[in-house]
């Protein structure tokens, strides 16, 4: 640990309280389940980038806090990295100040990091000093193994969990709060809302109660002038003019046909790029460009020279990958490995002899039947046993490391990422003869922009070509499309699936059937504004893009990609409409209603009637719903 800074909980949130308290209940938990002296539990601080912790000063809870690069907890946070160190005096890691100061001895430390359920690091745990003692040792020179350290990265895990929960609940408990808070607030916007209305109602009402009285007066003034007027005409007689034949209309029944033209150039429904396979030299080549070939044929051969090399390299990197692998996963079967065995089991044997010997020794020298001398030589000879015993176990602990899972598992990695390499070597040079994907006519290969290959240059037989480039292109001829472009007033009156009928001077006896496939989501303006080129001035354009399906074998023969084309998008089409004059039709903008008005010349009488309609050019609407064909309709 380094120099920390020591603040008092109550500076920090209340939300951290609980947070602090189960800092506190942990540290004693960990340390008792791993059998350590003492145990702290850290956790990072993103803002500040400290390491802190809660500790118990009276009945008081405190926070130390570290820098998150300083000390063992630093180390192992900065690196993400546990740590194992049997000796803190021994590594320089470890401030001996700290020790120095509260008058504590560090001998052993643990050191692992707080995970949370997905793995994320939130923190670390520390565990100091391991208890108990084993055979031939002191309490205090107990040391951490590989069991506690996996133990403590268990821990560790559930430690994180348990924070990450509390951490969801109290924000969980925020955003209650924050919304009960909403809530009143528009209750009261509500009620103040309420008595706003109520206001403007009665200022309404005292408005009205105003004027009424006014029209009432001027009313009955314009009455009394009619009836002083001297004249001839008689008043006029609302019943009469009800009751007069009204001129009517009945609906025509037509076929209608809306459509929609526009102009563009036939091109291919669909032109596959082919590239090439690998690096090498344009050996053959088997075409023509504009020649029109079948799937499956086979158009140019790629010299294989360069890519047997690499097949070369990539057979001996195989070849030496799996010897690494065949070693490591028999290293604890090999000779090697049994040797070192038996001379760790050898010097086991002659350590435990040469410490009975030095126990013998010590007592007949204390007996004072031999020499000091005698005593020192057994001593020396104990201290040369055990460095033989240790150096036989690290040779086989160095061994059992070289043929550990982790070591296993990445040469198992090295060799399949050095067969996978093998194989896909073999792959291209199988590929050495590029051939068509599909049936059609012979381009020259399409740019990213979607031009039609002019300008590039053709594969000719000697030129060098790096893996990937473009050799050719073929255009599916038996299918082609067209790319129209629609004003943005005109687009909302189109859909996918509408019938598309195209014509052509290059071929005038054929009339091509497709539909509406594809609308653009935005406006060619704003593709080109946002890649700098084009022009973005005028109303906006959409991309629609067209399918022409099945095309008559005999227009196949005058078909070629890039004739013009004329294209009438079918917006609305009814063999048996209702049309009517517009002047028999009422659209009420307030309420957004249409009507016409039924007049039934048995009865006499008029009758309102909601309708939908279509407007149609030539002065008429298509009545969609709402009347018969049958039907008079009231015409001013």
């Amino acid at each position: 640990m380094e120099a920390t800074q020591i603040q008092p909980g109550g500076d920090e949130e209340a939300g951290l309280d609980e947070i602090r308290k189960i800092l506190v209940r942990t540290m004693s938990d960990v340390a008792s389940m791993m059998e350590a002296d003492r145990s702290t539990v850290f956790l990072h601080d993103e803002r500040e980038n400290v390491l802190w912790s809660a500790i118990m000063q009276g009945q008081e809870v405190h926070q130390i806090r570290i820098p998150a690069d300083r000390g063992i907890a630093g180390f192992v946070w900065s690196h993400q990295e546990k740590v194992n160190i049997p000796d803190a005096y021994q590594d320089a890691r470890f401030n001996q100040e700290v020790d120095k100061a509260s008058g504590y001895r560090t001998r052993s430390i643990l050191c692992d990091l707080v995970r949370t359920m997905e793995g994320r690091p939130i923190g670390v745990v520390q565990v100091l000093n391991k208890l108990g003692a084993s055979e031939g040792k002191r309490a205090g020179d107990a040391k951490f193994d590989h069991h506690d350290a996996m133990l403590l990265s268990l821990l560790g895990q559930q430690i994180g969990t348990v924070i990450e929960n509390v951490k969801l609940r109290q924000e969980l408990s925020k955003n209650h709060r924050n919304l009960q808070m909403a809530f009143r607030e528009v209750e009261k916007d509500k009620d103040r809302l309420a008595t706003s209305i109520r206001g403007e109602r009665f200022k309404r009402w005292m408005t009205w109660g105003s004027v009424l009285p006014v029209v009432a007066l001027v009313g009955a003034y314009f009455y009394a002038s009619l009836d002083r007027h001297e004249g001839t005409e008689a008043p006029l007689k609302v019943e009469a003019r009800a009751t007069d034949e009204p001129k009517t209309v009945t609906p025509v029944v037509e076929s209608i046909r809306e459509p929609m033209l526009l102009v563009s150039k036939l091109m291919p429904l669909e032109i596959i790029n082919h590239v090439s396979p690998m690096a090498g030299r344009i050996q053959e080549r088997l075409f023509q460009y504009g020649q029109k070939v079948e799937q499956g044929a086979s158009l140019i051969k790629i010299s294989t020279a360069e890519e047997e090399g690499r097949l070369r390299e990539a057979q001996t990197a195989f070849y030496q990958a799996q010897e690494a692998f065949n070693r490591l996963r028999d290293l604890q079967k090999s000779p090697d490995y049994t040797q070192a065995v038996w001379r760790r089991n050898q010097a086991r044997t002659a350590l435990e002899r040469s410490q009975r010997q030095l126990l013998m020794t010590r007592k007949l020298f204390g007996d004072g039947i031999i020499s000091r001398v005698e005593m020192e030589n057994e001593e020396e000879a104990t201290k040369q046993a055990e460095f033989n015993y240790k150096s036989s176990e690290d040779a086989v602990v160095g061994i059992q490391e070289q043929a550990s899972t982790h070591r296993i598992a990445a040469a198992r990695a090295q060799l399949e990422n050095a067969e996978r390499a093998l194989k896909e070597t073999q792959k291209r040079i199988d590929q050495a003869w590029v051939k068509a994907r599909t049936s059609g006519i012979i381009l020259k290969p399409v740019t990213n922009a979607g031009g039609s290959g002019q300008g590039q240059p053709e594969v000719e037989p000697g030129a060098v070509i790096g893996e990937g480039g473009a050799l050719f292109a073929i255009a599916d001829v038996d299918r082609y499309a067209l790319q129209l472009q629609v004003d943005e007033i005109d687009l909302l009156r189109l859909a996918p699936g509408q019938r598309v009928n195209v014509t052509g001077d290059a071929f005038p006896d054929f009339v091509l059937q497709g539909f509406v496939q594809r609308i653009a989501s935005q406006s060619t303006s704003m593709s080109a504004q946002s890649d700098g080129s084009g022009d973005v001035s005028g109303p906006a354009t959409f991309s629609v893009r067209a399918i022409l399906a099945d095309i008559p074998e005999e227009a196949k023969k005058f078909l070629r990609p890039g004739m013009s084309a004329r294209a009438e998008i079918i917006i609305h089409e009814n063999p048996t409409a209702l049309l009517v004059p517009i002047q028999a039709v009422t659209t009420d903008l307030l309420t957004r209603t249409t009507t016409v008005e039924l007049y039934t010349p048995e009865t006499k009488t008029r009758e309102k009637r909601s309708v939908k309609v279509r407007a149609n050019d030539g002065g008429r609407v298509e009545i969609v719903s709402g009347i018969q064909p049958t039907d008079r309709l009231v015409v001013p």
